[in-house]
């Protein structure tokens, strides 16, 4: 029955205020498992925390960063003491902050690793119960190291750039110059400012298409890189040698994005190169002069032998032909005048044979052809094609030398049957072909074998010294083929 005064509304609604308690509260239990489903399963540390800031509970992510073995660990102690400050202290951090704080520290795990944190502390809204805190603190360990390790790792590309001996450009796929370091700009005398903008063809004397086919291969990626060495202009107006080494930076993908070229200083090691040249055309020089002399002297040799000792030689044998027909005890002194002028004869083609300056170097060499398979028994075959080959003297003379040098050459170390002279005119050059079947040589082992090493040396620089060039083909058991190479432009 309804008491005095109540309506039949109010009836109503008391009858439905259990059901929709029993509704609230369903609805809350939800929302709580909810909320503890969604603290267990956040990929962060969650730490609920009471006003003197003792732990309250662990998220299973929490424990499983702060490798705690049991679900207990860790609860009623600080929670300072979870994130020991390694690098950031928390000590400070003991009272509970104000409001919400957002910081970063460090911890170590018990293997001693070290974990990077950002936390977040912040309280639930509680205005009738006991405060709780909570702390989330995000692992950001990988990113921390990643950002560590680009860090060193830029710190160690700047003192490589900035503090590398070589001068480094750097520069877009415009070509456009976009860093340069220390060594570039002493080499060149410009500032960074002159330089960062500019080309690289710009450069003070770059030669025109000295990237060209290269670059394109580069931008293909057919080739790693190319060099080349080129002269740079200073911003004095000076000359210095550069050895430029280009190639391209990729992205992990393969794309080029970036070019760079590295400038080194060879000035020194030019000058080195020509005065190593100097001195090797100085060599040169000496050494063909030294031929020529060797040779003038010779044919002076020659010449007083045939001119004096002969001539009074062949005067003594005349009067001694008279005297011998009255006195037969003569005969003996007119055979040793007649063995000494024989001798003097043969002396005086040794050092100069007369043919080579009266008949050329044609018939000085087929001369030369007889003798060596007179003396020596070797077969031995002349060729001429019969064409003019007007020779200057000085060649001349240092051909008809290297080649007597090959032809001996053969008779002592090629073990040879047969050889031939062939002589032919190619063009504005006189080629003289020298070979035999002998046992031949490898060329590369011939460079350490002094005596032959040197000979084919000093022809080398003889010939070469006056324009002409020296070709050598051997192989061992399969005899030896030597060309000697003049050229008739500058014959007279």
């Amino acid at each position: 029955m309804m008491e005095r005064g109540q309506t039949v509304e109010d009836g109503v609604e008391r009858q439905a205020e259990p059901a929709l308690l029993r509704c609230l509260e369903q609805k809350l239990s939800l929302l709580q498992e909810f909320n503890e489903f969604l603290i267990e399963s956040s990929g962060d540390c969650i730490v609920v925390v009471d006003a003197s800031g003792t732990v309250l509970s662990i998220n299973k992510t929490g424990r499983e960063l702060l490798q705690l073995s049991s679900p207990n660990i860790g609860i009623g102690r600080h929670w300072v003491e979870l994130f020991d400050g390694d690098e950031g202290s928390l000590s400070k951090k003991k009272e509970i902050p104000l409001g919400r704080s957002t910081f970063q520290t460090t911890s170590r795990t018990s293997d001693g690793k070290l974990k990077f944190w950002n936390v977040i502390f912040t309280s639930l809204d509680r205005p009738e119960n006991e405060p709780r805190f909570v702390v989330v603190a995000r692992d950001v360990t990988e990113h921390m190291l990643a950002e560590r390790a680009l860090r060193q790792s830029e710190e160690a590309f700047r003192k490589l750039f900035e503090e590398n001996p070589i001068g480094i450009v750097l520069a877009d796929l415009n070509m456009a110059i976009t860093r340069v370091n220390n060594s570039v700009c002493a080499m060149l005398g410009f500032s960074r400012r002159e330089l960062i903008g500019r080309k690289l063809s710009s450069l003070p004397n770059l030669p025109d298409g000295w990237q060209g086919d290269d670059m394109e291969k580069l931008m293909r990626g057919e080739i790693r890189s190319y060099q080349v060495d080129t002269m740079l202009g200073t911003r004095r107006g000076q000359l210095v040698w550069a050895h430029l080494t280009t190639s391209l930076l990729r992205d992990a993908e393969n794309v080029p994005f970036q070019l760079i070229q590295m400038v080194e200083n060879i000035q020194d090691r030019k000058s080195s190169e020509e005065q190593v040249l100097a001195y090797q055309e100085q060599l040169q020089s000496l050494a063909a002069e030294l031929s020529l002399s060797e040779e003038r002297e010779r044919r002076r040799i020659a010449t007083n032998l045939h001119d004096r000792i002969g001539q009074s030689l062949a005067f003594a044998k005349l009067k001694l032909a008279g005297l011998a027909q009255e006195k037969a005890e003569l005969k003996p002194v007119q055979d040793l005048i007649e063995q000494a002028i024989v001798d003097t004869r043969s002396l005086t083609f040794e050092l100069s044979p007369p043919v080579l300056y009266e008949l050329g170097l044609v018939p000085a060499l087929e001369w030369l052809t007889r003798k060596i398979q007179q003396e020596h028994g070797i077969q031995t075959r002349f060729h001429d094609d019969g064409q003019p080959k007007p020779v200057h003297e000085n060649f001349r003379v240092v051909l008809f030398q290297a080649a007597r040098e090959l032809l001996v050459n053969v008779v002592k170390h090629a073990n040879a049957s047969h050889a031939q002279v062939m002589l032919r005119r190619d063009g504005d050059a006189l080629r003289i072909i020298i070979e035999d079947d002998g046992i031949g040589f490898e060329i590369a082992k011939a460079k350490s074998e002094t005596p032959r090493s040197f000979g084919l040396f000093n022809i080398r620089e003889r010939v070469e010294y006056l324009g002409g060039r020296v070709k050598i083909q051997s192989e061992h058991r399969c005899g030896t083929r030597v060309t000697l190479i003049a050229p008739l432009s500058v014959v007279g």
